[in-house]
């Protein structure tokens, strides 16, 4: 049955961050600290591994990848062993912050979340089948990942989704992804650059997938912050666009400033700084339709051109 709702949309501003280098092994090299006496090589990016020798642990650093202290962190890696193993995500050599089985002869997306030690000298490393492998063993690996969560999103959410994958492993990440983040197998490499919802479309299916409303909405860069309410779901706090085309600015952006780290209302990658205005400013922009169709045994969709996830209040026709 097709119904109407009537959309606002709202901004938010995450810090992107994803914090390996050639994590996907594109360049042909591995940019990973190897025992020698293990053979390796780079093929259409994956790095294998074949055990040549059991006297030496596999244990691969990234050299020089170091942790922020108890900053909340999530890591992603896709191993496929030829015999089943643990795959432990470590800090140095002496602090293991979680471990995963990954199955024998099959691809396994390995992830988790971790506090990192309140150390500066910490730094990340994966430590594969300790004392389970045996000569001959081939480890693939692809996909590697580090994501500083406590940069992306601040500490009270970076702090609710670590306390969940500490309750119960895979919850955090699961809840991550059903807010939208980390949908993609693998993302480039970034040191930490400030992001904004860019909404351009909404795109509403019918029950069968088929489109039934694709709604321009512009090209604007709404800023803000994601937060949580009182039951702990994501809303946006940001610049508001309705459908008269009217943004009404709550954020503004400007150079950092020394402290803007510890601010409760912004956010910054250290170069530039979302933070909340005094007082909101309206400025005119295009107009989108208002009410749209939808289908309430459908789906909807945001279209963005960075992958933020898109704030929203939405009001559904009964």
């Amino acid at each position: 049955m097709i119904k109407r709702l009537y959309d606002t949309i709202v901004g938010a501003t995450v810090n992107v961050n994803q914090l390996v280098e050639n994590g996907d092994f594109s360049n042909g090299t591995t940019g990973w600290t190897i025992p020698n006496t293990y053979d390796r090589t780079v093929s259409d990016g994956i790095l294998s591994i074949t055990v040549n020798d059991t006297s030496y642990h596999l244990s691969i650093f990234r050299t020089g990848l170091f942790v922020t202290p108890l900053h909340k962190y999530a890591l992603f890696v896709s191993a496929e062993p030829s015999r089943t193993i643990d795959v432990l995500f470590r800090i140095n050599d002496n602090s293991t912050l979680f471990s995963r089985i990954a199955t024998a002869n099959s691809w396994n997306l390995l992830s988790g979340i971790a506090i990192a030690p309140d150390a500066r000298t910490s730094e990340f490393q994966l430590f594969i089948g300790r004392n389970q492998l045996e000569i001959g063993d081939v480890i693939n690996l692809q996909n590697i990942m580090l994501i500083d969560l406590t940069a992306l999103l601040g500490s009270t959410i970076a702090d609710y989704i670590y306390n969940l994958e500490t309750a119960t492993a895979g919850a955090g990440v699961a809840k991550l992804r059903e807010w939208g983040f980390f949908t993609e197998d693998y993302y480039e490499y970034n040191p930490g650059s400030l992001e904004s919802v860019q909404a351009t479309a909404h795109v509403m299916r019918d029950a069968d997938d088929n489109i039934i409303g694709n709604y321009d909405l512009g090209t604007d860069t709404l800023r803000g912050l994601f937060k949580l309410d009182s039951n702990n779901n994501l809303y946006a706090d940001g610049d508001r666009k309705t459908s008269d085309g009217v943004i009404q600015r709550k954020y503004g952006v400007r150079a950092y400033q020394s402290g803007d780290e510890s601010l409760a209302d912004a956010i910054t990658d250290g170069t530039n700084t979302v933070y909340k205005l005094a007082a909101p400013t309206t400025e005119q922009s295009t107009p989108f339709t208002n009410p749209q169709i939808c289908d309430p045994d459908g789906t909807e969709e945001y279209v963005t051109s960075n992958g933020v996830p898109v704030g929203h209040e939405t009001r559904y026709q009964l």
